[in-house]
């Protein structure tokens, strides 16, 4: 355990998950970062995690990718992979304690050996806590947005305390760069609010940033209640590419986000320029979305903000999320098209 106990846990905090307080993304991870008091040493670990947290859990995965000495893989269902025994430390994350996948995995995770902890703030994750098992409890009551913020930020004091990832230098360039950038990243999303409202969000984003591309898809069906889904460049040219550039026989009222990188070089940039210009041609609405040229916790942080952002003012613009605008043979969402919606033209954060 952490040095919390049920009696001792963080107070409840205000929830919050709007765009008008996506500001406050660093300063939670950061509270949460110094709230966990460590753990010993690992060789190998594993993330499990099928809530609305999976972004925080992706963007560890992915610095570990980055800069890491070993993976920290990320498991989003029930079933534990074969290689997960004895010398595992398996991560269990819920954030309401009570995600079933999570709480199945715990069973045979510990059927195997493994050392395991957990990050919740509460459900039955926190009443089924055993002796000897590690236990990081994040504040209660926080919206979407605050509950991704205080995972990443407790993950990343976790995975530096076991050794595997040195993860708060990560942590700590994130949030101030994120903090440096709130004023460009909100005009930044008002521009892609506009392009996407309307439709069908899909956002994409490089492998090497998938944990932000996923939290767009969060943050739109969360706020607006509307379908939205992500997916990785450059597989979406394989995969979707042909389907998606044909603009009256598939989903017209699609509208895509591309999260691009400077990073991205070689031929992923070249690839995703030229899905831009096919995706275009065929009079597809795409916005794009530029994450800065940091780290990828950097680019993920900035990323997660935007998708608040975004997802905020396209819960308060009801009348452009109507799918009657959507038809196939409308014209007036195609394109580039860059017209201001009706209401407040300059939402702030």
């Amino acid at each position: 355990m952490n040095g919390t106990s049920e009696d001792s846990r963080p107070a409840k905090a205000p929830a919050f998950g709007g765009s008008g307080d996506a500001s406050l993304f660093p300063g939670i991870m950061e509270t949460a970062a110094r709230s966990y008091h460590g753990c010993g040493e690992a060789s190998s670990v594993c993330i499990f995690c099928a809530d609305l947290c999976c972004p925080a859990a992706e963007a560890v995965s992915n610095l570990a990718d980055e800069v890491g000495r070993v993976p920290v893989p990320v498991v989003c269902d029930s079933r534990v992979p074969g290689w997960v025994g004895p010398g595992t430390d398996a991560i269990l994350v819920s954030y309401s304690g009570d995600c079933p996948a999570v709480l199945t995995a715990r069973e045979t995770l510990r059927a195997r050996g493994c050392r395991i902890h957990a990050v919740t703030s509460g459900g039955q994750l926190l009443r089924g806590f055993s002796r000897g098992e590690d236990l990081a409890l994040v504040p209660a009551g926080l919206g979407p947005s605050g509950a991704v913020a205080s995972v990443l930020g407790t993950l990343c004091a976790m995975v530096s305390g076991m050794g595997v990832l040195d993860a708060m230098p990560h942590l700590r360039r994130a949030a101030d760069s994120a903090r440096a950038r709130m004023d460009d990243l909100d005009r930044v999303a008002s521009a892609a609010a506009t392009k996407l409202s309307g439709g069908v969000v899909a956002a994409y984003s490089a492998s090497d940033v998938s944990a932000c591309s996923r939290r767009v898809m969060d943050a739109v069906r969360q706020s607006t209640g509307d379908l939205s889904f992500y997916g990785e460049l450059p597989e979406f040219d394989h995969n979707e590419l042909v389907g998606w550039s044909d603009p009256n026989a598939h989903a017209p009222e699609l509208r895509m986000l591309v999260l691009r990188s400077g990073r991205s070089g070689g031929l992923v940039a070249i690839i995703v320029e030229c899905m831009m210009e096919v995706l275009e041609e065929n009079s597809r609405d795409v916005a794009s979305a530029g994450l800065g040229d940091g780290g990828s916790l950097s680019r993920n942080v900035a990323g997660m903000i935007l998708a608040d952002m975004i997802a905020g003012r396209l819960a308060r613009w009801p009348t452009y999320r109507s799918r009657s605008s959507c038809s196939a043979s409308s014209t007036t969402w195609r394109g580039r098209w860059t017209a201001t919606p009706p209401g407040p033209s300059t939402a702030t954060t």
